[in-house]
């Protein structure tokens, strides 16, 4: 009785109802901001071709009724100053109660100016009623800079075309990141918006223990949850966790591994 009283918290509060205060990080990938310097496509970026391919899987609030999976491919080409490259993810929340499919596309231009086009693709299904998909379109405009002393840093304005989820408090969009680089130490910033208006920043501080590991903390303004986590890399294998807590309902452990060649994509959902 007393499980079932806390999945039904555990979704109204990710629904939106009320106070919406766990819309923020109910998908998989909203655990991350950015990358370590080190990892490829951190700070130093290669020429020629990459692929990656990742999977995760988590539960929300610790519940086996909410499960967290995500699958994520990326190909590209990188030249000299810029690179192209094409990403698409699927990620998903729950299974009999509540059922959230999340799909992303996005293609574009990489490099010290990037120019991206996404898509969005959002249905919801609440103890097997499904609604009708909402769909958002967005330009995603970015650059990256370099200063002495090893400063770094990059910036990304999310504008949106098509907005079929606006208005929706339980939505959560990008609006803008910020990442900050002086090594060993990274910090990146994020300004969202719920769909009735309501702004949320986030923020995530990342430490290079060593050429591969680094360990991470995360605010993330959407769910009000705090917490850590890790990135390790070994070889072609790149693995990251994410341990948030939320101040009512409690943990929700993350687990994600890449694998591939080249540039890794940044972190985040396509």
């Amino acid at each position: 009785m007393i499980r079932r009283m806390l999945v039904a918290i555990a979704v109204t509060i990710t629904l939106g109802v009320d106070s919406a205060t766990a819309a923020g990080a109910r998908l998989l990938e909203d655990a991350w901001l950015h990358e370590p310097a080190w990892a490829p496509g951190g700070a130093a970026l290669e020429t020629g071709g990459f692929a990656w391919a990742s999977a995760g899987t988590g539960r929300l609030f610790g519940m086996p009724e909410l499960p967290l999976s995500a699958l994520r491919l990326t190909a590209g080409r990188r030249g000299q100053s810029s690179a192209w490259s094409l990403a698409a993810g699927w990620q998903r929340l729950g299974r009999e109660v509540l059922q959230v499919d999340h799909l992303a596309v996005s293609a574009g231009r990489d490099g010290r100016w990037r120019c991206r086009v996404r898509g969005v693709s959002e249905r919801r299904t609440l103890a097997g009623s499904a609604t009708p998909a909402r769909r958002r379109v967005e330009a995603v405009l970015g650059c990256e800079w370099r200063a002495p002393a090893g400063f770094s840093g990059r910036g990304d304005l999310h504008l949106a075309l098509v907005d079929g989820m606006a208005g929706d408090p339980r939505h959560v969009a990008p609006l803008m990141l910020l990442v900050l680089r002086l090594p060993p130490v990274s910090c990146a910033l994020a300004w969202d918006r719920r769909g009735d208006g309501t702004p949320l920043l986030g923020l995530e501080v990342v430490v290079e223990l060593s050429p591969a590991a680094a360990f991470s903390w995360r605010y993330d303004g959407g769910s009000r949850s705090l917490g850590w986590g890790l990135v390790l890399r070994r070889g072609p294998l790149l693995v990251r966790s994410s341990h948030l807590v939320h101040p009512d309902l409690g943990a929700t452990h993350r687990w994600q591994v890449a694998a591939g060649r080249g540039r890794l994509p940044t972190a985040g959902s396509p």
